[in-house]
């Protein structure tokens, strides 16, 4: 946690996305939840437990006219390769994607990825000029949540890592 808010105490967003990273054989698995679902007052709580460890995922998709979407009404959780003990959730999501309860979204092949800081209606602007930047139209954009700063008037600030799909050059 210290490494992440000395990241952000030094962090400036990029416009000029100069900073985005390549990755040539990115190989991730998240497991996506319907909200509703995740909330069910008869999900038992041990089926729950330990999910906070998990790195949290949201999905946003570019229309052909620039607009962002986000898909709010799903959440992802990936497995962090330095998570101990997630062996049994681990299984819980398995047997949920076989089940058709969640389902499970591969990040692979050539994608890139660039950092970003402030609250959800910057982050939206910086998604669609991402997405100019880089012509992403109808592409899916996954942005994993790596920490929020709660404010009372809700407008939480997100330091996020944003995903999006890379064509070899």
């Amino acid at each position: 946690m210290l490494e992440v808010l000395t990241t952000i105490s030094k962090f400036k967003n990029d416009y000029t996305f100069s900073t985005a990273s390549t990755y040539k054989g990115i190989d991730i698995t998240i497991y996506s939840i319907d909200l509703g679902t995740l909330l069910q007052e008869d999900t038992n709580s041990q089926q729950k437990e330990g999910i906070e460890a998990l790195e949290q995922w949201a999905f946003y998709h570019s229309e052909s006219d620039g607009t962002i979407v986000e898909n709010d009404e799903v959440v992802g959780f990936s497995f962090p390769d330095s998570t101990i003990n997630t062996i049994i959730l681990q299984k819980q999501f398995i047997f949920g994607a076989e089940h058709n309860i969640v389902a499970q979204h591969h990040i692979t092949g050539y994608y890139a990825n660039i950092m970003f800081w402030g609250v959800k209606k910057d982050l939206m602007e910086y998604l669609y000029k991402l997405c100019c930047h880089f012509g992403l139209h109808y592409s899916t954009l996954i942005v994993k949540y790596k920490f929020a700063l709660l404010h009372k008037n809700m407008d939480h600030e997100y330091f996020v890592e944003i995903y999006f799909p890379k064509n070899p050059v």
